[in-house]
């Protein structure tokens, strides 16, 4: 016959793992306990089954004597089953000493049976005595028909017990213990230990609240939204403010400059710029935080390499027309400044400059235009311009 396994309809209706005396073994360190009635062996490895474990496997002769003298003995019961059984489908299966396996599935070839047994006595008309009987009194093994009276359920159970509640932590856990993760650990050993982090105290790990939707972690580095530096208190991380562009961090720190008093400024690009050497048309671009006291780099690129070239600031973004669609984006002009540009004689588009400028503390509210143009002989007017720059502070 096949292994008897738990019917479903049993397993469920243990429920709540009724309260048991459990012994930790220093032989092999696993978990075992007593039933506190008889019952038949396939109800009895049910039983063991809903308790997180299943009968006992014996490996050792320290085992078989530790199994009467710390568990069967204290429990005052004389007989128990074990999970020894005999698998008539089994091709090595003959009786009455063929085919016996364990419930465990493993492949033990400890036995310690009477030296009568197995011998299938008592069975008319077919094999009946087809599991192991654990007998207390001469520790030795009998095969047994299913339903022997007056036989015990035993559990084996592998498992630490990390709470140090002298019970299982499987059976914590099927006793109503949470683990999120399914690792058999419970999940306020793991926030205990520090093996999980925990950081909003809600007894659950970060990870499982991630998982389960309870927490949001936009930045994906498993720590709940909550618990991150949040300077605004609008519910959302400051990186994540930033990265999705709901706040500014001008200065490039990870900080909203909300948070830092950097507001105001304005950073604008505007226009398109006329070509130069190369096909190349000078882009104008600025980084940083245009406040009082912030630092703000102006960059001028793929402009021709080392040509002379200057910068013209205006007070309007009115686009006049020039020659050959180079557009005047900076009036009236009220400032012209040279700049100075490098890059590698020959190679069209290297030329550029960047500039880097801290704005005064007392400056005034002002908003200015600015434009670049180079020297360039390749447009047929003398020179390149860059797109509109606005700058506001």
């Amino acid at each position: 016959m096949k292994p008897v396994l738990p019917a479903l309809a049993f397993v469920l209706s243990i429920g709540v793992v009724n309260a048991q005396t459990w012994v930790h073994s220093d032989v092999n360190g696993h978990w075992y306990a007593v039933d506190s009635s008889p019952s038949a062996w396939n109800v009895a490895q049910a039983w063991a089954v809903s308790m997180g474990g299943h009968l006992p496997t014996i490996r050792t002769g320290q085992e078989n004597d530790w199994f009467d003298t710390h568990l069967l003995s204290p429990a005052g019961v004389g007989e128990a089953w074990i999970g020894h059984y005999q698998d008539t489908c089994d091709a090595t299966y003959v009786e009455a000493d063929g085919g016996w396996k364990w419930t465990s599935g493993e492949q033990n070839s400890y036995t310690n049976w009477n030296s009568i047994e197995p011998n299938n006595a008592g069975s008319t008309g077919s094999p009946l005595e087809e599991w192991a009987q654990y007998r207390r009194f001469s520790r030795e093994w009998n095969d047994h028909i299913n339903n022997a009276p007056n036989t015990y359920a035993t559990v084996e159970v592998i498992s630490d017990d990390c709470d140090g509640n002298g019970i299982p932590d499987i059976v914590d856990i099927i006793n109503g213990a949470t683990d999120c993760n399914t690792n058999q650990v419970p999940d306020s050993c793991e926030i205990a230990s520090g093996a999980a982090n925990d950081c909003n105290g809600n007894g659950v790990p970060d990870s499982c609240d991630i998982a389960s939707g309870f927490s949001i972690d936009c930045n994906l580095n498993s720590i709940p939204d909550t618990c991150e530096t949040d300077c605004n208190q609008n519910g959302v991380p400051d990186d994540c403010d930033i990265a999705v562009g709901t706040s500014k961090d001008c200065n490039g720190n990870m900080v909203p400059d909300s948070c830092e008093g950097l507001t105001g400024g304005v950073i604008a690009e505007y226009g398109v710029g006329c070509s130069g050497s190369g096909g190349f048309v000078p882009d104008l671009s600025m980084t940083g935080c245009p406040v009082p006291s912030g630092v703000i780099t102006m960059t001028l690129a793929d402009a021709k390499p080392q040509a002379a070239a200057v910068l013209i600031l205006g007070l309007f973004d009115t686009p006049i027309p020039g020659p050959r669609t180079c557009t005047l984006y900076a009036s009236p002009v009220v400032v012209v400044t040279a700049l100075p540009l490098g890059g590698s004689l020959g190679v069209p588009g290297s030329g550029g400059v960047s500039v880097t400028v801290t704005i005064p503390a007392n400056q005034i509210p002002v908003t200015v235009k600015i434009q670049a143009f180079v020297a360039d002989d390749a447009n047929a007017w003398g020179y390149a311009a860059s797109n509109g720059l606005s700058l506001g502070i």
